[in-house]
């Protein structure tokens, strides 16, 4: 078995944001498509993109998002042990609710793909559409805390190296690579 290579500590630097953590798309083509059932008049289904975000609106990629306030990190290891521990913990916890979103999300993919299937149930199949929509939606919103708590974590850990203290990516090594965070907000 082999040991796993040392990361240096440029390396640790995460590049992480909400949008990289939702791969958000940046340009008019990479913008996604939505399928809607049927017209107005019951007829044929058709193809939208959706709406671009207007200013002061609650898109979750504002043009120009405000810059994010940071507490003062303390200056003892104690202090700085317990706070990576709180940001550990909360992505942890973080991490199961993404996952119940999840399973959420495959079950109503299912019951929607069953119901658009009958038209007598158009309506229905339309609400449960929206819900899909709302559950995937509050599940994304989870990425702006997971890029925060991955943020303190590296700013935690380059204090601590700074100060001459042990390596952070040793206590580390069980979260979720970007990759798998990735995975996370992909469905």
């Amino acid at each position: 078995m082999e040991t796993p290579q040392r990361r240096q500590p440029e390396e640790l630097r995460r590049k992480i944001s909400t949008s990289s953590l939702l791969r958000i798309p940046t340009t008019d083509e990479e913008a996604p498509v939505s399928v809607h059932f049927s017209t107005d008049d019951g007829s044929k289904s058709y193809v939208t993109t959706p709406p671009c975000g207007r200013e002061g609106s609650h898109s979750p990629t504002p043009s120009n998002p405000p810059p994010s306030p940071r507490d003062e990190l303390p200056k003892d290891f104690v202090a700085l042990d317990g706070l990576l521990n709180y940001h550990l913990s909360q992505l942890d916890r973080i991490k199961s609710e993404i996952k119940e979103h999840n399973t959420t999300l495959d079950q109503l993919g299912y019951t929607l793909a069953n119901m658009s299937t009958r038209p007598e149930v158009q309506y229905a199949a339309m609400y449960m559409n929206w819900r899909l929509q709302g559950v995937r939606n509050a599940r994304n919103l989870l990425a702006k805390f997971v890029a925060f708590h991955l943020q303190e974590i590296d700013r935690i850990s380059a204090l601590k190296l700074e100060m001459g203290g042990n390596d952070v990516l040793e206590i580390c090594r069980n979260l979720p690579s970007s990759r798998e965070w990735n995975d996370m907000f992909s469905y």
